[in-house]
């Protein structure tokens, strides 16, 4: 089968099942879909050699070392997320093959984010406990937070950063940033270096997390970091779980140390039932739902985005949506 500008079709393995119509979308724009259904977890019946050795392109999940040590032609794999860690296997690392994400589209991450602030800056976990306990009671003021005319700090300042950036200077806080190299970023008063992460915190009442989880990210929120903060500081995540040392939060909760948490992303998912987070009152958690879109479908989002790349990598050309593999962003 062919376009109909008479080019050869782009073999695609994708993770996810896609519908007739989306492979009718894909073959119009120059792929066509070989094997779907393959994410590894599916339980779906394993790709086939020959459409592994045919496959240049994968969309979403499920591609395994072994499954890219058999794919020789595979050349770009299109993520279906803002964030790639769990993608990146040391041998796809080391491959020629393109990665790319929808990052471009995951803003929406950002409004979780001053959801969740909102939500602990009002007390809002306590007076919905206090709801379906049918009380009706004033909170004291101390149950209230300020936003305005505090610093917010964001740590990450891609996409999603500076939209939580844009926000939080709309409700009159200033949003200062931190990013790997301490590189001025838009919508930011000031940029701190990650080596400088317990100095950028200190004294904060908000920092937000939007980082990726890399190798150097890795717990970077340690019990320095959070002695550092504001005993009546915030701490919002929705950037990656494994970049918190959970232990030391849970004790920087408990002890006082920060005065509430916001977590959208745990370093265990599902979180565990055992876990204390769940039982602690100035905690408000979400099932990592950030970057669930209104009225949008994920699959998708993740085939219009693969499309906007598809000509140029048709092309030989660079992507735009392109990470940086050794880095994990």
């Amino acid at each position: 089968m062919t376009p109909p500008n008479g080019q050869r079709l782009t073999p695609v393995v994708s993770g996810p099942a896609l519908t007739a119509a989306q492979k009718a979308q894909l073959a119009a724009a120059g792929a066509t879909v070989i094997a779907d259904d393959v994410v590894a977890s599916s339980g779906s019946a394993e790709p086939s050699a020959g459409q592994l050795e045919q496959a240049e392109a994968w969309l979403g999940g499920g591609l395994t070392p072994v499954r890219l040590a058999r794919a020789g032609r595979l050349r770009w794999l299109h993520a279906m997320g803002a964030g790639v860690d769990h993608y990146l296997f040391p041998a796809l690392v080391e491959a020629d093959v393109t990665v790319t994400s929808i990052r471009r589209r995951h803003s929406v991450a950002a409004d979780h984010a001053m959801a969740l602030l909102l939500a602990l800056a009002r007390g809002l976990p306590a007076l919905v406990r206090q709801q379906q306990r049918r009380t009706w009671r004033l909170p004291p003021p101390s149950a209230m937070a300020p936003i305005a005319g505090t610093t917010v700090v964001v740590v990450g300042t891609g996409q999603v950063g500076s939209a939580v950036a844009v926000r939080a200077a709309a409700f009159g806080a200033t949003p200062v940033g931190v990013n790997r190299t301490g590189q001025a970023a838009d919508r930011f008063a000031r940029v701190w270096a990650r080596a400088e992460l317990a100095v950028a915190v200190r004294g904060a009442r908000w920092v937000v997390s939007c980082c990726p989880l890399t190798p150097e990210s890795a717990s970077m929120f340690s019990a320095e970091v959070f002695s550092s903060m504001d005993p009546a500081a915030g701490f919002i995540n929705v950037g990656r779980g494994g970049t918190v040392d959970q232990s030391a939060l849970i004790a920087a909760l408990r002890d006082g140390t920060i005065a509430t948490a916001g977590l959208d992303v745990l370093a265990d998912e599902p979180l565990p039932a055992s876990s204390e987070l769940w039982d602690m009152p100035n905690v408000l958690i979400t099932p990592h739902s950030g970057g669930v879109m209104p009225e949008v479908d994920g699959v998708q989002l993740g085939v219009d985005t693969f499309l906007e790349s598809l000509a140029p990598f048709r092309r030989g050309e660079v992507l735009a949506d392109a990470i940086d593999k050794a880095r994990g962003y």
